[in-house]
């Protein structure tokens, strides 16, 4: 299994601001294949907003490799000490320069910045082949305005160039910091920044790799700019997008089409992560969060998603609860499994079992495995969606003194290890 890294602006989101729907497919597409899937941009978390984490992502690298997130775990967070950002604020201040701070807790602009940044994000947008009809709120939609801009908790500072011997300032009065520029080549550039001194997406993916014990041979990168090429020296395998900068495209083991022309899609089917038209959305609850692999090895790289698939045909009325049987049916496969399944996941994954309180006295099973809430029988309930903040833990134990139920598990097992024996 791969693990994927995917800059965002110009590479998973496109030069309109939008999310292309093959990119989604793609994503969505790969993690049920068992690859675990990660944004790497400059974007600090406050500007991933809510359509990007709705595709179902394992993590991020956020400020160009200051923060790293793997689920709900921070593992690293690198930022600029208030002294810094005072030191920062203040040079910005002295020489004219309209900025704005990106941290975790959003983007806080300078006192001018929305006015002095209007034609320069229109030319950036022009540069990108859209339409230089944008306001600034386009770019920064949650751009904070009149707030404290001597903080403690700043990723990066971009401030507005209005030349390039802006940069070469920068670089000469901040040797302690990692000056950049973005938004365009050399000297075309449109903005400087400033993070945190040797921090870089390189150095980023090396400490989730090593947090996750996995593997730096089995990782691919994909990106658009220069900024990525230092994520493409680390990672076994990268992938340009057609739209990106001749530099990166140079760089990179393989050019996809451009990030509006199903880019990512693509290349996804190109290095056989995903195949062309693969299923790529599921009924069950939690299934694009359900990224977790087998601690059983008889079991080997199945998926939840997979899993589904295996169990949409061995469900049937006798591994229905018997109260439940004279209404089970092929359209409805999930009536009456989901104790016996969710201890028979449990079995596959680890994790938990949690019971939703029914209005019949009776509980729905589910399983808690890490951070991912799945609940593999909730299509029973379609268009009903339950409460799953209500459940209470449920054993075995308690269950199995049915022997009826005990019976019922152990049929469905031994047909899934059937299965499974039976596709190799």
């Amino acid at each position: 299994m791969k693990t994927l890294f995917i800059d965002v602006d110009g590479t998973l989101v496109g030069y309109s601001n939008g999310i292309p729907a093959s990119a989604v497919k793609a994503i969505r597409a790969a993690r049920i294949n068992g690859h675990r899937v990660y944004i790497c941009t400059g974007r600090s978390e406050a500007e991933v907003y809510p359509d990007i984490w709705a595709i179902g992502l394992d993590g991020m690298i956020g400020g160009n490799g200051a923060y790293v997130k793997d689920g709900n775990k921070v593992i690293m967070h690198q930022h600029l000490s208030y002294e810094q950002c005072r030191e920062v604020v203040d040079w910005c201040h002295q020489r004219k320069h309209e900025f704005y701070l990106e941290s975790n807790s959003g983007l806080y602009g300078s006192e001018n910045f929305r006015e002095a940044a209007l034609p320069v994000m229109q030319e950036y947008s022009g540069r990108k082949g859209r339409s230089r009809d944008i306001k600034v709120e386009d770019a920064f939609p949650d751009m904070i305005f009149g707030a404290e801009l001597y903080r403690d908790d700043v990723n990066k500072i971009s401030f507005i160039l209005n030349d390039y011997q802006d940069y070469l300032d920068a670089l000469r009065d901040f040797p302690h910091l990692q000056v950049g520029k973005w938004g365009g080549v050399g000297e075309t550039a449109l903005f400087g920044d400033f993070g945190v001194k040797d921090i870089s997406k390189k150095t980023a993916v090396n400490v989730l790799m090593n947090y996750l014990g996995r593997d730096l041979r089995d990782t691919i990168a994909f990106g658009d700019a220069e900024v990525d090429i230092p994520m493409f020296e680390i990672c076994n395998y990268s992938v340009a997008m057609g739209s990106g900068t001749r530099a990166c495209r140079e760089a990179a083991d393989y050019v996809t089409s451009a990030v509006e022309e199903d880019g990512l899609y693509n290349a996804f089917v190109h290095l056989g992560l995903i195949k062309d038209g693969q299923k790529c959305e599921y009924p069950f609850y939690g299934w694009n969060n359900s990224n977790v692999l087998p601690i059983a090895e008889e079991y080997g790289e199945l998926t939840p998603c997979k899993l589904y698939d295996l169990l949409s045909d061995l469900w049937c009325r006798e591994t229905c609860a018997p109260r439940m049987q004279k209404d089970w049916s092929e359209d409805n496969k999930t009536l009456g499994q989901c104790s016996i399944t969710a201890f028979l996941v449990q079995d596959i994954y680890g994790g938990k079992v949690y019971g939703v309180p029914l209005g019949d006295g009776n509980y729905h099973c589910f399983n808690v495995v890490g951070d991912c809430i799945f609940d593999l029988t909730s299509e029973q309930f379609l268009p009903e969606k339950l409460e799953y903040s209500l459940g209470n833990e449920q054993f075995r134990e308690n269950h199995f003194r049915k022997a009826e139920k005990k019976e019922r598990y152990l049929k469905l097992k031994d047909a899934l290890a059937k299965k499974i024996k039976e596709i190799g």
